[in-house]
C-alpha cells in the first residue's frame, strides 16, 4: 500500500526519466533552429525566413508535448499590420503556442537576459526581436519606444506581454503602460490576444510539464481596441491611460467568458488554486 499523499516511485522515476529525455530532445531541437535561423539572418535580407524557422520550432516543440492549441480571431493581427499585439501571459508555454499560430511579420518585446541564451539569443538578435532591460526601469522607456516605433515605421507588428511578467497564479495581472503608450505614440491599432490553459500545463518557476494538466490551450484574438486620435495628439499619455483601462476590460470580459464564470479573469485559475491548496 503507497502511503496517503504520496505517488509511487515507479511513475515517479518514469516521469523523471521522460522529462530528462524530452528536454534533451527539446534542447538539441533548438540548437538545430536557432543555429540555421542565426546564420541564416546573417546572410539573407530580412527576417522573414528567421520566422518561418521560428515558427516551425513552435509547432514541432508542441506536437513534441501534446499541446493542441484552439486558435479563432486572430484575423485582425493580419489586418491590422502594423500594430501592437498584446497578450496575456500566464506561462513560459505562451511563447510557442504564440508563435504556432501567428502570422505576418511580427517583432516580440523580450527580457534582454533571453539574448544572452546561445542560440536563442542568436535568433532573438538575427531576426530583429527588442530586448528589453527589465532592471534599468525608467531609463530603458526612452531607448525601448525608439526600438518599437523603428519596427513598426518599416511595417512590422510588435508583440508585447503588458503584465511584464508571467502570472504566478492564472490571474490577470495590472497592465503597465508601455505598449499603449507605443501605439498611441505611432499612431497604429492596438489588437488584444487572449490566452489561457498554458498556466495549467507548465506553472511559473517549473521546469516540468504538469502529467495531469489537460493538453489544450485556448487563443482568441479580439477586434482592436479604439482610442481617441484627438486626444492623443493634445494628451497622449491620458490617451494611453484610456487606452490600458478599455484593453484590460476586454481581457476581463474574455477570461471570464473562457473560464465560465464573472470574476474568473481576476481569480487563480482553478487547477492552480488546486494544487496550492494540497
Amino acid at each position: 500500500m503507497v502511503p496517503r499523499g504520496r505517488r509511487p516511485v515507479a511513475p515517479r522515476i518514469g516521469h523523471a526519466v521522460d522529462t530528462a529525455v524530452g528536454w534533451t530532445r527539446l534542447s538539441l531541437r533548438t540548437a538545430i533552429y536557432a543555429g540555421t535561423s542565426s546564420t541564416v539572418g546573417a546572410i539573407t535580407p530580412g527576417p522573414h525566413l528567421s520566422q518561418w524557422l521560428f515558427a516551425r520550432w513552435c509547432r514541432a516543440t508542441l506536437r513534441q508535448i501534446g499541446v493542441t492549441v484552439d486558435a479563432e480571431g486572430l484575423e485582425p493581427t493580419r489586418e491590422h499590420a502594423p500594430c501592437v499585439l498584446v497578450a496575456n501571459h500566464l506561462s513560459a508555454l505562451d511563447i510557442p503556442v504564440l508563435g504556432a499560430v501567428l502570422e505576418g511579420d511580427y517583432r516580440w518585446v523580450a527580457k534582454r537576459e533571453l539574448f544572452r541564451v546561445p542560440f536563442v539569443g542568436w535568433h532573438l538578435w538575427s531576426a530583429g526581436h527588442i530586448p528589453v532591460d527589465r532592471k534599468a526601469g525608467r531609463k530603458a522607456v526612452g531607448p525601448l519606444q525608439d526600438r518599437i516605433d523603428r519596427v513598426l515605421r518599416d511595417g512590422a507588428s510588435v508583440l508585447l506581454f503588458p503584465e511584464g511578467t508571467r502570472s504566478k497564479d492564472g490571474a490577470l495581472q495590472k497592465f503597465k503602460m508601455g505598449a499603449f503608450q507605443a501605439a498611441v505614440r505611432a499612431g497604429v491599432p492596438l489588437v488584444p490576444i487572449v490566452l489561457d490553459g498554458t498556466q495549467a500545463i507548465v506553472r511559473k518557476g517549473a521546469f516540468t510539464l504538469d502529467p495531469s494538466a489537460p493538453r489544450r490551450v485556448t487563443i482568441r484574438g479580439l477586434p482592436p481596441v479604439p482610442y481617441d486620435a484627438d486626444l492623443a495628439r493634445r494628451d497622449p499619455d491620458a490617451a494611453a491611460r484610456a487606452l490600458r483601462e478599455a484593453t484590460y476590460a476586454r481581457f476581463v470580459e474574455a477570461l471570464d467568458g473562457l473560464r465560465g464564470a464573472e470574476g474568473a479573469a481576476l481569480r487563480p485559475y482553478p487547477p492552480v488554486a488546486a494544487r496550492a491548496a494540497e
